[in-house]
């Protein structure tokens, strides 16, 4: 019971679903298992993101996804994710030819990484984060063609400077396009509204045309009134296209939460609110498809605002943005495409299993992550994927 702890490793967490075991938290007794990939290549380091931390080593065709290491945002976390990295290079007798990070250069976990790479001379390789999410769905599935992606999270950063997190990519090895996305919101202070879902709320409603509710409905929030301001203002605020945002705005209208105790806890309480309520047609009329393509949800958060049952709201939620969703593809890609999906938005059991059948219904196939999870936990294996098709294809 008092011996030292040489590797740590956290307890698994599955969903069992339809199609087979999710993992949700890859940790004892799945790590380091590997992941076989479509093809042989040269070994590469993927250091994954600093949000749900895991790391990837490749060797041939095998790539050995770590545990769980989690948020990298304090010494002992850090502590741990070099410890991880120097454990797996000694075990497999590996010096990677390139190491591949997250766009997003987080000031906690880029630098001793940018340290590692100039000791050992190795080459960095910055890869976009919904880039990764879709490449890790491709390589868990073994397969190398282009493909295209559905990727629905919180928002990380695009290459426009924008938020991304409802985005339709292209993905073809190295490279991938961006063909359409959700329409963004504008955020005022999108760093506290990752933890205060009620100021989500109030950049969409502002977004519908109903700012000067704001005030009223947040009154509990002493910030309401200010904040209402800096909605108006275009040069504070920050364009987002996630969905995972819309969840928590959704939970904070419905009256569900409007902080946030930990990440995902507005999607939780929705999750939670739906299934106590049950299956419930969308709603009609509930989105609508811009000139341009993109998504628009605002008649569903117009109709959320006045909804009386929080139960019923998320529900109906759920299911209207699943709806939405596939109707999206359904214009979108050629019939009978396949579609990789994936991202935190995921997770949601309730939403997952609704997109899933929505899809479904509409000629085409999905690709899930199930030996990685769809969240963070699987971007380094994605990283991974197209580290090797940059050495493979792109390297001169």
């Amino acid at each position: 019971h008092n011996a030292d702890i040489v590797t740590r490793c956290d307890d698994s967490i599955a969903y069992s679903s339809l199609g087979g075991l999710q993992l949700i938290r890859r940790g004892r007794g799945h790590a380091p298992a590997t992941v076989k990939l479509p093809r042989s290549g040269p070994s590469v380091l993927a250091v994954g993101g600093p949000s749900g931390n895991a790391v990837c080593l490749t060797r041939g065709d095998e790539a050995f996804l770590s545990q769980h290491l989690g948020e990298l945002s304090n010494p002992a976390a850090l502590a741990g994710f070099e410890e991880t990295i120097r454990h797996l290079l000694k075990m497999l007798d590996i010096s990677p030819m390139l190491i591949a990070h997250d766009l997003h250069r987080d000031v906690f976990s880029y630098a001793p990484i940018r340290a590692m790479a100039r000791q050992r001379t190795i080459p960095m390789l910055a890869v976009q984060h919904h880039h990764a999410h879709v490449a890790a769905v491709l390589a868990e599935h073994q397969l190398d063609d282009t493909a295209f992606g559905l990727v629905l999270d919180s928002g990380e950063a695009g290459l426009d400077g924008t938020l991304w997190g409802g985005e339709l990519l292209w993905v073809d090895g190295a490279h991938f396009e961006r063909r359409a996305h959700l329409v963004p919101i504008g955020l005022a202070g999108a760093s506290e509204a990752a933890h205060e879902p009620w100021r989500l709320a109030a950049a969409i409603l502002h977004h519908i045309g109903c700012n000067s509710e704001i005030a009223r409905r947040f009154a509990a929030q002493a910030e309401a009134p200010r904040l209402a301001a800096q909605l108006n203002s275009a040069a504070e605020k920050a364009d987002s296209s996630s969905l995972g945002c819309l969840f928590d705005a959704a939970a904070a209208l419905l009256g569900l939460t409007q902080t946030s105790a930990f990440p995902s806890h507005a999607g939780l309480l929705m999750e939670g609110a739906a299934e106590n309520f049950g299956a419930i047609d969308p709603l009609a009329g509930g989105w609508r498809i811009t000139a341009d393509g993109q998504l628009d949800f605002s008649p569903l958060f117009l109709h959320l605002r006045s909804e009386p049952d929080a139960r019923r709201g998320a529900a109906l939620y759920f299911a209207t943005t699943a709806a939405a969703l596939a109707d999206w593809l359904r214009g979108l890609l050629p019939a009978n495409s396949r579609v990789a999906i994936s991202g935190c938005c995921l997770q949601n059991r309730f939403f997952a299993r609704e997109l899933r059948f929505r899809i479904g219904e509409c000629g085409l196939q999905t690709l899930e992550a199930r030996r990685a999870p769809p969240n963070d936990g699987n971007l380094a294996l994605g990283q991974a994927w197209i580290a090797q098709h940059y050495l493979l294809d792109e390297a001169p």
